[in-house]
């Protein structure tokens, strides 16, 4: 099925679904690679959406470590960045779950409104818990967070809120799990072998080609001075269609974007 995250989240009739991402058999820049696709074109998406108070998707990412270090840039830590800051205008919400806060760059974790702060194996790690929430909410108290974070015992959490005034405690009941490990490739075609989402047929025919360059077209991009900034062009953006950006199309057709309208006068002006 084609990267859509309108499908990815809605079936054909409208009703929202869960669409499991399985990365665990690619290697880290294979894992970079889809993070990176699949979270840009839900950006993409997601400003082409009206603003909601109302949350609309929920984006959950299980151990993200590697993909927001804080100092590195990684092709994965831009997007997710971008949906932490601006995301919840539109709707959209964002989880994240990590075994190891010390190595999350503190951008992400100043924008996160609601934390579960569980049990933490070295005082590095609850130091930087402790810094980040402070700049989340500048009015936090640290030394009482500090108390009740070391005092949690198993299978205990620490809610912090920016909506709520105070902390809570609370804890999850014992779960069953054999954690067998993951799956390999071949468990993961076996499980999705009657897959509804890549059996059901596409919404419409697929596109031809595009058609080649003509004789005065060049492959290769034109060059530019030093200094002056270069910007492309994403066709999947939903303005683009206005600037004669086509879906189907390597080249942009003829359009009017703005038009002027100018007056001419020869009489003397005083300037």
């Amino acid at each position: 099925m084609p990267l859509d995250p309108q499908r990815l989240l809605w079936d054909e009739s409208g009703k929202p679904q869960a669409s499991v991402i399985y990365l665990a058999h690619l290697s880290d820049d294979e894992r970079q690679f889809v993070v990176t696709l699949v979270l840009s074109k839900l950006v993409t998406w997601m400003r082409s959406q009206p603003g909601s108070s109302d949350l609309r998707a929920l984006v959950y990412m299980d151990e993200v470590f590697g993909f927001v270090p804080p100092t590195a840039m990684p092709p994965a830590k831009k997007p997710i960045l971008t949906i932490l800051k601006q995301a919840r205008a539109f709707g959209v919400g964002m989880l994240l779950s990590t075994q190891n806060p010390v190595d999350l760059d503190y951008k992400a974790m100043s924008n996160a409104g609601t934390w579960c702060v569980g049990r933490l194996q070295t005082e590095r790690d609850k130091a930087r818990i402790l810094e980040a929430l402070q700049s989340a909410r500048g009015d936090t108290d640290v030394a009482e967070l500090d108390r009740i974070v070391s005092g949690l015992g198993k299978r205990q959490f620490v809610l912090h809120s920016t909506r709520e005034a105070e902390p809570a405690v609370f804890g999850t009941r014992w779960a069953m799990s054999y954690l067998r490990g993951p799956l390999t490739r071949d468990e993961v075609a076996r499980l999705t072998a009657s897959d509804p989402l890549r059996d059901r047929p596409e919404d419409a025919p697929a596109s031809e080609p595009p058609p080649p360059p003509a004789t005065d077209e060049s492959p290769l991009a034109p060059e530019t001075a030093d200094g002056v900034p270069v910007y492309h062009l994403d066709p999947a953006a939903a303005w683009a269609g206005t600037v004669g950006a086509s879906r189907d199309s390597q080249r942009l057709e003829a359009s009017l974007a703005v038009r002027v309208r100018m007056t001419f006068d020869d009489r003397h002006a005083d300037v």
